[in-house]
């Protein structure tokens, strides 16, 4: 019997995570190497600490903290764009929400100074590894997504969960 995740948000939370979790390890790899300046938790710490506090233990707790929200949020986004469109090209979802995080991330917040700009001796990292990041989390939310969650089921009309739910009492 093979359990299926049934609400959206915890599937893009899961499937976000597990993703991202094979690029964040050829991240620290690359920063280890001195390919890069900072890695994706150190960047994502510089939104609410300064590029010096980043390294401490709190800065790396708070830091792992911040960018893991940023691997969710992509999971779920990623989710939602399945569940809107349906479960067919996952790959091509999955690199779509990720490369649009990648420029949000990458591009826009350290452009306005919200963020510290890592600064890749190879720029074509990042990219690659987004496009893993997008490739597994695609793969993920369409495996162990629930059929109700997605228009391209063949269930029963009515036993589909809507997109958005309208009919929920406080």
């Amino acid at each position: 019997m093979k359990i299926k995740i049934k609400d959206r948000v915890l599937l893009g939370v899961v499937s976000g995570i597990l993703a991202a979790i094979p690029a964040l390890s050829v991240n620290i790899y690359e920063h280890k190497k001195g390919l890069i300046n900072m890695t994706y938790p150190q960047s994502a710490g510089t939104l609410s600490l300064k590029k010096s506090k980043v390294n401490t233990i709190e800065g790396k707790i708070m830091s792992n903290v911040i960018n893991g929200i940023g691997m969710s949020s992509a999971g779920v986004a990623t989710t939602y764009v399945m569940s809107a469109t349906g479960r067919d090209h996952p790959i091509l979802k999955g690199i779509g929400v990720n490369y649009l995080y990648a420029v949000i991330f990458a591009g826009i917040l350290p452009k306005i100074g919200l963020v510290a700009k890592p600064r890749p001796k190879f720029p074509i990292l990042g990219l690659i590894e987004h496009t893993m990041t997008g490739v597994l989390s695609g793969l993920l939310v369409s495996r162990l997504g629930d059929d109700s969650l997605f228009p391209d089921n063949n269930t029963e009309k009515g036993e589909r969960i809507p997109l958005i739910n309208m009919n929920t009492k406080y």
